[in-house]
């Protein structure tokens, strides 16, 4: 990506952030559409399902209608209970009164057994006899229930479909004696047209089960090697009257879907392959892809459309930059782009360009000036020269005839004037800066003999550190000019230059007159430029240039720092960092 120009990176960022998104869109949109089709398959089923249970339901009362109108016929109650043997007469009327119940209904047949073991019956596979029938597992069950109808589900004929079979007791209603047993069967088959007349899922796979899992009706053709596995069968038996799961069946999964038949304990079971929910998202996801292909494409040429006509005045103005690296500083741009962002960015360039030009020309003024005064300090240098020889035939001519003062104020004078100006440079070591002191001390004392005093103190380890030339000197002559009061009395100054770990501690002290507060104020805030100028004029410019230059070379922490205390003593302290870039490495000068 480094490597790739400013126009690309914008071109696959974009396609990547519009990549992404497509995909985020995309797969949220298809989790989103599988899951409202699958709730609205489940809502739609369970309705189905729902409705087909009801009609089932119908179904079994009209069964259950049949089963009570017979036990409650007296005719027929009467003849089984009566007639032992079983008289071809008897049971003609029986057949024709049983014949009367079939009409309009889905009863397969209808079989009473009397007590003493005779057969009544009517419809196809009667021959069913007693003991068979008090061998069945279900016949205590009948024998318990005492007359109510018991719900139960038989394989016994030719014909090898399953039977649901409504069988009870019957009895005599006016004694409550027990003359018999009463079956009616028929077969789920009846079940077909109310199956057919459900709106079901066509890709749908609907049968009735019973409480064993066996299936034992399946509406749809070319099911009838379907069967539930344990799996299935665990997790609809284990669920409540009905519901939904997701299951394997046949490798493959499905949703399936269960509701309760109570009254004849079966479920009702609808199983719906998952891809079939998923056919009509995949088709609406295919053309939503192609939709998102297009739009993407458009987005690609849109971006690049954009890409250049955002880097296209960024590319001119590289060309204009190049143009003043190559040393053309008259460069300005032509063109205005329309964004507002590059205007700025043009007007900028423009402005730099402008201060760049203005800024050589400074330079090529201030050479022009450097060598102007180059030029001149050559000639200087004859004057200080000059000054020197003079001062040494003065200082031969006072020994001579034997003035010494002369001599001395002379040598001290040469002293002062060989520091301040007979050296190029501003920083000198500490033990110079003092001998220079000492030489202006020496032309004092001349002057104020008795009247003044000084002392002078220095850590050896630091003589050989470097500090600015003629800062000592400004400081001291201040004493002398301000301390002096009206009584006459005696000024002793004493100046310290300490070792202070990694600073140097320079402290000026003196005993004269003091400044007062509203004075040291006036000079504090000239001191820091708050004030132009103090009252008297001739006042106070020592310190400002002695301030100045300390702030200069070493920063605003060493300025001057003034106290005083009037008639008592007044002190001027600074302190200069050992590691400045001034004093990076001791100077033997």
């Amino acid at each position: 990506m480094k490597s790739l120009s400013l126009k690309m990176k914008l071109i696959v960022y974009n396609i990547i952030i519009s990549l992404v998104i497509c995909m985020l869109l995309g797969g949220f949109s298809y989790f989103l559409m599988v899951n409202t089709m699958t709730n609205n398959t489940i809502k739609q089923t369970n309705m189905i399902l729902d409705q087909t249970t009801k009609s089932i339901d119908y179904s079994i009362s009209r069964i259950e209608h049949v089963s009570d109108m017979i036990f409650s016929n007296s005719a027929i109650t009467r003849i089984v209970e009566t007639d032992n043997k079983g008289s071809i007469q008897d049971r003609r009327m029986v057949s024709e009164a049983l014949q009367h119940y079939l009409v309009n209904t889905d009863i397969y047949n209808i079989l009473i057994i009397s007590d003493d073991g005779v057969v009544y019956s009517y419809g196809p596979e009667t021959a069913v006899y007693l003991n068979k029938t008090q061998n069945k597992t279900w016949y205590d069950d009948v024998k318990r229930l005492n007359g109510k109808p018991l719900w139960v589900i038989t394989d016994d004929y030719k014909s090898g479909d399953a039977m649901i079979t409504n069988i009870r007791l019957l009895k005599n209603v006016s004694t409550d004696r027990t003359i018999g047993i009463q079956t009616i069967n028929f077969s789920p088959k009846i079940f077909k047209n109310i199956f057919s007349d459900s709106e079901l899922l066509g890709s749908s796979k609907t049968f009735l089960i019973d409480a064993n899992g066996h299936i034992i009706f399946d509406p749809q053709s070319g099911m009838t090697d379907l069967h539930i596995t344990d799996e299935m069968f665990y997790s609809i038996n284990q669920s409540l009257a009905e519901g939904y799961e997701y299951l394997n069946y046949n490798g493959i999964q499905h949703l399936i879907i269960w509701k309760d038949v109570e009254k004849i304990n079966c479920k009702l079971i609808s199983v719906i392959p998952v891809s079939v929910l998923r056919a009509d998202a995949n088709r609406i996801i295919i053309l939503m892809l192609i939709v998102v292909i297009v739009v993407f494409v458009i987005a690609i040429l849109y971006n690049i459309l954009i890409s250049q006509r955002l880097v296209k005045p960024i590319s001119r103005l590289k060309e204009y930059m190049l143009a003043v690296e190559n040393g053309n500083f008259c460069t300005q741009t032509e063109e205005k782009p329309d964004d507002i962002e590059i205007q700025s960015l043009y007007g900028s360039f423009d402005n730099m360009v402008m201060k760049i030009n203005l800024l050589t020309q400074n330079l090529d003024d201030a050479y022009h000036k450097k060598r102007m005064a180059e030029i001149h300090a050559l000639q200087a240098q004859i004057n200080p020269h000059f000054l020197y020889n003079t001062l040494e035939s003065v200082n031969s001519l006072a020994k001579i005839n034997g003035i010494e003062k002369i001599s001395d104020i002379v040598i001290s004078l040469s002293e002062l004037f060989r520091v301040s100006i007979g050296t190029d440079t501003e920083m000198i070591p500490i033990w110079q800066e003092i001998s220079h002191l000492q030489s202006y001390l020496n032309i004092r004392r001349i002057r104020y003999k008795d009247r003044m005093s000084a002392n002078i103190y220095m850590d050896e380890t630091i003589k050989h550190y470097p500090i600015i030339k003629l800062i000592l000197q400004p400081l001291v002559e201040n004493s002398m000019n301000h301390g002096f009061d009206d009584s006459g009395r005696n000024i002793n100054i004493h100046v310290s230059i300490k070792d202070a770990n990694d600073i140097i501690q320079v402290t000026i002290e003196d005993d004269g007159k003091g400044i007062s507060d509203k004075r040291l104020t006036e000079i504090e805030e000239f001191l820091s430029n708050k004030r132009r100028s103090l009252r008297d004029t001739e006042g106070g410019h020592g310190l400002k240039n002695v301030n100045d230059r300390l702030i200069l070379f070493y920063g605003s922490d060493a300025g001057l720092l003034i106290t005083s205390i009037p008639h008592v003593c007044t002190t001027v302290s600074f302190c200069i960092p050992k590691n400045s870039r001034e004093n990076k490495g001791e100077t033997d000068v």
